[in-house]
């Protein structure tokens, strides 16, 4: 019996060393996003802020979970803004719980949706934020390890602009106590670019919950495709784009008949190659169109159909406040260019 009660002892504690308690300091926070660590101080994670959006990653950019907020916010303020109202929690675009502020224990209370208190945040001061889950929650047999610990393959990009910026503050740190010099003015030159990329994220944002609408043109366009394409689509928060793209044009037959058309309709799929930001295009789909022909009564027409495709890039450019700007490239199965560009909204 007794080994019995080691036992059960021991897989409590290992339960309760496993959970998904974290942490986040904003004071260290670069560009749109914080890093998550573990009560062992080793990173799992991080948040990004996009307008109205609260995003919650692991170490392999796997969005773990989402929240909404009522209020435009930043990654500096987003914890004091969403104190006012219900946020609404979201894990694989399902509604999952909320977070509430609790006036009385100064502290967000978060729920499921069956209204069980799963957890808590609180201020711990100096920027930092703790989150503690609950002891009954951890003890679920749903229950599963969401956020893991940071390994050597796990390293990707937002790694490199978090040790950046901590090599900018400290050479920063270094230049305003010491005699300026010829070196100290070259590191200083070296890490300007950092020091303006992280203090706005306008230019080359995140593609997350973007409703996209989208017109591109061929240069040169000699096989009775529409000239003129568009596109409607949506970036989700794990990298992919799902789109339908469209065109019609009336057709060149030599002929009186007004009512012939060239069309295309093809299915969209992007996946997200740099980040959030550059994204591999495919387009899939049909074509049918109307070529002139000579009968012996004179000019007719006929009929053509076949496959469609073609692959590009989409780059998202600017970010005006939940307002994108994204330019697109492609070629097709045929080998013509099409270039064009769409506007973004954040949903």
């Amino acid at each position: 019996m007794k080994k019995i009660y080691i036992t059960i002892i021991a897989l409590l504690i290992i339960n309760f060393l496993q959970g998904q308690d974290f942490y986040f300091d904003l004071n260290k926070s670069y560009e749109n996003k914080v890093s998550i660590y573990n009560n062992a101080d080793k990173k799992v994670g991080y948040i990004s802020v996009s307008s109205l959006r609260i995003n919650y990653y692991d170490v392999n950019d796997k969005l773990i979970k989402s929240e909404k907020s009522n209020n435009t916010i930043t990654i500096k303020n987003f914890m004091e803004v969403t104190k006012k109202g219900t946020i609404e929690i979201t894990e694989n675009r399902f509604k999952a719980g909320i977070r509430q502020w609790n006036g009385v224990s100064e502290s967000f209370d978060v729920f499921d949706n069956n209204d069980e208190k799963i957890g808590v945040y609180f201020y711990d001061g100096n920027g930092v934020w703790k989150y503690k889950e609950e002891a009954i929650y951890k003890n679920r047999s749903s229950y599963s390890i969401k956020f893991r610990e940071e390994t050597n393959d796990s390293k990707n990009m937002n790694d490199l602009l978090d040790s950046a910026y901590a090599r900018y503050n400290a050479n920063k740190n270094n230049n305003n106590n010491s005699v300026s010099s010829s070196s100290s003015s070259n590191q200083t030159n070296s890490y300007s670019y950092i020091s303006k990329k992280n203090k706005s994220s306008f230019i080359f944002p995140r593609a997350e919950g973007i409703l996209y609408l989208g017109a591109s043109i061929y240069d040169d366009n000699a096989y009775y495709i529409p000239n003129n394409k568009l596109q409607i689509g949506y970036f989700d928060y794990s990298k992919n784009y799902f789109g339908f793209q469209f065109g019609s044009q009336k057709s060149n037959t030599n002929t009186s008949y007004d009512d012939l058309t060239d069309q295309i309709y093809a299915f969209s799929y992007g996946r997200g190659i740099i980040g959030s930001t550059v994204y591999l295009n495919f387009d899939i789909g049909y074509q049918i169109y109307n070529y002139p022909t000579v009968e012996s009564f004179g000019d007719f027409y006929d009929i053509g159909e076949g496959f469609y495709g073609n692959v590009g890039l989409k780059l998202i450019v600017f970010d005006f406040g939940g307002f994108n700007i994204i330019g697109e490239y492609s070629i097709d199965t045929k080998g013509l260019n099409s270039y064009g560009f769409g506007v973004g909204f954040n949903l």
